[in-house]
């Protein structure tokens, strides 16, 4: 709820129905068809375009006829939580415009009581007409804010929404693929293979570029620089490369890791790499010198590693289940993130670097608040593991990959599964996701890198 004011407005045609608290208000007009957009476990709202208004309020009816082609829907309450309507005084204001003219009902409810009042003033109209235009500015400005409180978000959007669609194969390769990643410009593609070569393919023609050759064992994780002119790479030689990809040749070498290296990442302003290793260590190294900065040992096996979008944070995923939270430039720890039950394979920062997701063995998606360290949201649905997760559409979305063979994408704000993809080749390793959102490229253990795009579908 936005305060002690609602209002809701939309321009769908079709039935409307309001529930308050436990009771119902509806207005019905069979010939009207209805996509159940709702708001709210207290508040349900339906905008239509019918002949005749009904409104049930316990045991009262009111009744009203003419076209409807407008709809303002604006309350003022006492307490929408108690469930003792009886004790409360709700007030409605319906706003009806027939071409030029405006007519203002005004319904007040006091307990089973409710009156009715109809007024044709065009003074009146217009009055009300700026009242509820405040309420709209209002409710405008706290939307993007509060908009948590909205029940079945995915139901609102459904009814045009671009859905992602499984693109021709983009590749097939005989040799394993652990990890995929996108330029910055959205043009290459990047994928590690289990022989420890690095194919660098054109987005566009779906062809090989070059190949980078120097680590000895399975690539595990790759990431472009932010000019796109170098890429890093880890494996399980224990090092971490990065590489010059005008001269097609290693620029450096980090050496120093005593166990196998499953995530390395630049930082975002390129001064930095950070690393996390499977003998519980994480390792900070200057990116022109290739010297180590820092060593900081942690509490279990590393997975994963990220660094904040502002260079100020570091994340660590735990086999442990955990997630840590550092402080890059004390390097100490400020948090420990407990709810998962299994190992954290991985987890990412938002842009804003308020939450984070975090993916698990325990086949779920968790939403966690950066600054309390406490989890916001748990998102289930896969079957298997969750091997990646990725954020979409500026934070609004979340999408996964799991063994279960399936891609899904999640509303941030709801928890609410959006869609799910099915039907995919082998196991799916890794994902990634283009600046753009508008496609989500997978690698696969039987060497296929599969695209999926974004298309306009209409429910």
């Amino acid at each position: 709820m936005f305060g002690d004011n609602v209002f809701a407005y939309t321009h769908s045609y079709n039935n409307i129905k309001f529930i308050l608290e436990k009771k119902t208000l509806e207005l019905l007009d069979q010939q009207c068809f209805c996509t159940n957009i709702s708001f709210s476990e207290s508040f349900l709202f339906k905008h239509f375009a019918v002949n005749k208004v009904v409104i049930l309020n316990c045991e009262n009816n009111l009744q009203h006829s003419g076209r409807l082609e407008g709809l303002f829907f604006y309350t003022q309450k006492k307490d929408f939580k108690s469930e003792k309507i009886a004790t409360k005084v709700c007030t409605f204001f319906l706003l009806f415009f027939f071409g030029s003219l405006g007519q203002f009902l005004h319904f007040t409810t006091v307990g089973n009581q409710a009156n009715f009042a109809n007024k044709t003033s065009s003074t009146s109209t217009r009055t009300h007409e700026k009242e509820v235009t405040l309420v709209l500015k209002y409710w405008i400005r706290s939307l993007s804010i509060q908009i948590g409180w909205i029940k079945d978000f995915n139901q609102i959007i459904a009814r045009y929404i671009k859905y992602y669609k499984q693109l021709p194969v983009f590749c097939k390769h005989p040799k394993d693929i652990s990890n995929v990643k996108f330029s910055s410009d959205d043009t290459k593609i990047a994928a590690a293979f289990e022989d420890g070569t690095i194919g660098i393919f054109d987005a566009n023609l779906k062809k090989v570029k070059m190949l980078l050759k120097g680590h000895s064992r399975w690539v595990n994780n790759l990431q472009f620089s932010s000019d796109d002119n170098m890429l890093l790479s880890c494996a399980y030689d224990y090092t971490i490369r990065l590489w010059n990809l005008i001269t097609r040749k290693e620029l450096r070498r980090f050496e120093g890791n005593t166990g196998v290296v499953p995530s390395a990442q630049i930082s975002f302003d390129g001064n930095i790499i950070v690393s996390g290793s499977w003998n519980r260590t994480i390792l900070l190294w200057d990116v022109r010198s290739g010297q180590e900065l820092q060593r900081v040992q942690g509490s279990s096996v590393v997975m994963d590693i990220q660094i904040s979008h502002n260079n100020q944070l570091i994340l660590s995923s735990l086999y442990d289940s955990t997630i840590e939270i550092w402080d890059r430039k004390s390097y100490e720890k400020i948090k420990e993130l407990r709810g998962h039950s299994a190992s954290v394979l991985k987890s990412r920062f938002s842009s804003n670097n308020k939450f984070i997701i975090s993916c698990s063995v325990d086949k779920t998606i968790r939403i966690w608040d950066v600054m309390s360290g406490k989890e916001i949201k748990k998102l289930q649905g896969h079957s298997g593991v969750v091997v990646d997760v990725r954020y979409l559409e500026n934070d609004q979305a979340i999408v996964s990959c799991s063994n279960d063979n399936t891609i899904r994408i999640w509303d941030v704000k709801t928890g609410s599964e959006i869609q799910k993809l099915e039907g995919l080749r082998g196991d799916i390793a890794g994902l990634d996701v283009s600046s753009d959102s508008q496609t989500i490229v997978t690698c696969h253990s039987d060497g296929t890198i599969s695209t999926v795009g974004k298309g306009f579908e209409k429910r």
